[in-house]
């Protein structure tokens, strides 16, 4: 009776512990620093690809796939002519960070834009996914393709 009462006890514990975890994403970043502001994503945003990528726009579409199906969004790509921060964007950055590992990635969620960098086409990937899965759920319920999605301002980094 004793271990099923404590059985019972770690159940209970380890079902509430992750029932607060609000952060639930995966892969679950190691930091996520918080600023002021709101970046509004709707479908007058854009994603903007840099031309070091060469294969990166297949992240972008299976991402705008994604909010197309899920929400009814439909945002554009755009393939950018010379590297740069393009304002009312999602802009794709390859960077050369040995420190993000191979599959990592740093997004900064800034008005009037947001900055994704990634070592590789993996790390691009990764990113895009968490930027999908920060959406609230009310959006995927409401499936408003005028939706305008409130995205808190911060820099999230996961390494690999």
């Amino acid at each position: 009776m004793k271990k099923l009462v404590v059985q019972l006890f770690l159940l209970f514990s380890y079902g509430t512990t992750v029932a607060q975890d609000t952060n639930n994403n995966i892969p679950k970043p190691q930091s996520i620093i918080p600023q002021s502001g709101i970046f509004i994503l709707h479908r007058k945003i854009a994603i903007v690809e840099g031309p070091a990528w060469v294969t990166g726009d297949a992240a972008a579409r299976v991402y705008c796939t994604q909010l197309k199906d899920s929400i009814g969004l439909h945002l554009a790509i755009v393939n950018a002519m010379s590297e740069g921060t393009f304002e009312n964007a999602i802009n794709l950055k390859k960077i050369n960070d040995a420190a993000l590992g191979n599959a990592g990635y740093r997004i900064k969620i800034k008005r009037p834009a947001i900055i994704v960098e990634a070592n590789n086409d993996t790390g691009l990937t990764n990113a895009l996914q968490y930027l999908f899965q920060i959406i609230p759920k009310k959006f995927f319920e409401d499936k408003n393709p005028k939706a305008k999605i409130p995205l808190s301002c911060s820099e999230i980094t996961c390494k690999f």
